[in-house]
């Protein structure tokens, strides 16, 4: 599902930020729960027809994960995520302040961890995609010659949780996209599986 809104000043300001946050420090790498929502998310986006990224392939049939996760805690703050998925749509209380608590630190800057290791599945490309200057994803060469066959890159925060664990919330940047873009997405526990409920793609002016 496609969505567009401007983005909000604080919102801007996080983005700077976002592909290298000077605070951010090591975290423990995502356990094996992490990387089932993380699959399940990905693999809807690559399924999903409003997932269309400029300078990707609109019918690609995998996607990038970046090799580490996003920085910075303005775009996981309650505010923008409520901004960015609009009136209609809801996320738990407990979801945003799981999501909060395992991306950042007890000094308010962010937690960093790796994907390298992630047990994931074929359709899902893990790739180093910093030069170390912002905006990193975007330089030379396009994504699209990097890779051709994949619908875009994902650069994801840890996963929240909600107090029983049935339910996770995914937060992360998404491209490539010439002002920025992000998706937010609502999963829920079905037996041993993870299912999408909703998901929400915030394209910036």
């Amino acid at each position: 599902m496609k969505h567009r809104r401007s983005f909000s000043l604080v919102g801007a300001l996080f983005a700077v930020t976002a592909l290298g946050y000077p605070g951010a420090g090591s975290g423990a790498p995502p356990d094996a729960r992490d990387q089932r929502v993380l699959q399940a998310a990905l693999l809807h986006l690559v399924a999903d027809p409003g997932f269309v990224m400029p300078g990707a392939a609109r019918d690609g049939r995998s996607i990038v994960l970046s090799s580490r996760s996003a920085t910075g805690t303005g775009m996981i703050e309650s505010y923008q995520m409520r901004s960015d998925v609009g009136s209609a749509l809801t996320i738990p209380d407990d979801l945003e302040k799981d999501l909060l608590r395992r991306n950042a630190t007890s000094q308010g800057s962010s937690v960093v961890v790796s994907f390298g290791g992630s047990n994931l599945d074929s359709r899902i490309t893990v790739a180093d995609l910093t030069t170390g200057e912002p905006p990193a994803i975007e330089r030379r060469p396009p994504f699209s010659e990097r890779f051709p066959q994949a619908r875009g890159w994902v650069e994801p925060w840890l996963p929240g949780y909600s107090k029983d664990g049935r339910r996770a919330i995914i937060r992360a940047w998404v491209g490539p996209s010439p002002h920025g873009a992000s998706v937010t997405v609502l999963l829920e526990r079905s037996g041993r599986s993870w299912v999408v409920r909703w998901s929400r793609i915030a394209h910036y002016a």
